[in-house]
């Protein structure tokens, strides 16, 4: 632990390491374990330490499956509900200036993901910004997944048990509140905050614009394959929450309310219960996800594509765009998306019937597999980020890009 890596936060001093002309901080964290009582509860604050913290080494990856937390071939990073902390990575160079942050959010669906994945690690970025100015402070963050933070439970408090909704996106507004408070001891300024994000996370970008208790905690935004319209509304949310807790009921013989059961529950039977949720949501409404933000009127009160048409989303610039064929990756890594033709099919009958030769007419050769993939991809990336774009760009400098590769 070297002496030049001591900083001083908010909840107590930490220590990190120095790699070449970088300084790294790892698993910080930023809200108490979400345990025992604080399951499915809103982050509540670090309880602060004495002495020195070690932060050389990645925080737990948030309860999922193995696969999403592979860090090279054979080794994984440990899953625990004990998740919620984040990682600072800055240039070793001082500089005369607060440098500009960029907190970065990472997908997988809100059911996979870490920040200790490779590609995420921020080491390129760093030192490429350093080519072209003064620098940048990189942040990466964990968060909630799956029902632990993404499944609206609380029709199920009682008086003595109560449960909130949106607990992952609550977590990414904790995580941007602890940079608030502690960035500039990292040579960060705090006035200056870029949020970005891929695929959920870009999500969470487009989400966190719509989120009043994220009002300024970030000041330019990033949506990298952002699915905006994948907001749950409070009936759906509500819905998904009852078949969930009936297919946890299945492998329980606890008794009691259904609140003692979820306290009592252990993560692989979550799991297992997420799963069958997220496969008979799919099959049943193609294009609907059952994990994701919920508008619940309180901590997200409406849409975000509805935010940003009537100008009630913070207005910060905004950087939007997707990938080419967004929707080839989900047939083989995570079947997710209406992008097979009986789904396609099931989706406009749920929608508007009339619409669909209009649309797949322009997909050559549809219903084959590559152009069915084509409409998933467009219709749940492409098509409402164009919209949030076109909507954003009214009020607030907005740039929209396509990448193909």
């Amino acid at each position: 632990m070297s002496v030049n890596t001591r900083v001083t936060t908010s909840d107590g001093d930490i220590g990190g390491k120095s790699v070449g002309e970088l300084l790294t901080w790892r698993g910080i964290p930023y809200a108490a374990p979400p345990v025992g009582p604080l399951r499915l509860r809103a982050p509540q604050p670090v309880t602060p330490w004495d002495g020195v913290r070690d932060a050389t080494e990645w925080g737990n990856a948030s309860v999922q499956h193995k696969r999403g937390t592979m860090l090279s071939p054979g080794k994984y990073q440990p899953s625990s509900e004990d998740c919620l902390t984040l990682n600072v990575l800055a240039p070793a160079k001082p500089s005369v200036t607060k440098r500009p942050v960029m907190v970065f959010i990472h997908g997988g669906a809100y059911t996979l993901g870490t920040s200790a994945t490779p590609l995420y690690g921020g080491g390129s970025l760093v030192r490429r910004s350093l080519d072209d100015s003064h620098g940048i402070v990189y942040v990466s963050i964990n968060y909630r997944l799956g029902a632990l933070g993404y499944l609206d439970l609380t029709q199920f408090s009682t008086p003595d048990r109560r449960f909130d909704a949106n607990l992952g996106l609550r977590d990414q507004v904790a995580a941007l509140e602890w940079v608030q408070r502690n960035i500039a001891e990292f040579g960060g300024d705090p006035d200056n905050v870029t949020i970005f994000g891929e695929s959920a996370g870009g999500n969470a970008v487009t989400t966190l614009l719509a989120t009043p208790a994220a009002e300024g905690l970030f000041h330019r935004a990033i949506a990298e394959s952002s699915a905006p319209g994948l907001v749950a509304t409070h009936e759906r949310a509500t819905e998904w929450a009852q078949e969930f807790v009936g297919f946890l009921r299945e492998k329980d013989t606890g008794g009691g309310s259904m609140a003692d059961m979820l306290d009592r529950a252990d993560v692989t039977s979550l799991g297992r219960a997420g799963t069958k949720l997220a496969m008979t949501v799919l099959n049943r409404t193609p294009g609907l996800h059952p994990f994701g933000p919920v508008v619940d009127g309180d901590y997200l009160p409406k849409n975000p594509l509805d935010a940003v048409e009537d100008g009630s989303a913070h207005q910060v610039p905004l950087i939007i765009g997707t990938n080419g064929r967004e929707g080839t990756l989900f047939p083989k890594l995570l079947d997710a998306l209406p992008t097979n033709p009986k789904r396609i099919d099931t989706m406009f009958e749920l929608t508007d019937p009339s619409a669909k030769d209009r649309v797949v007419e322009a997909y050559p050769g549809y219903p084959n597999e590559s152009a069915a993939i084509d409409v998933g991809g467009d219709f749940t990336f492409w098509k409402p980020s164009l919209e949030l774009a076109e909507a954003h760009s009214r009020r607030q400098p907005t740039f929209s890009y396509r990448f193909d590769f």
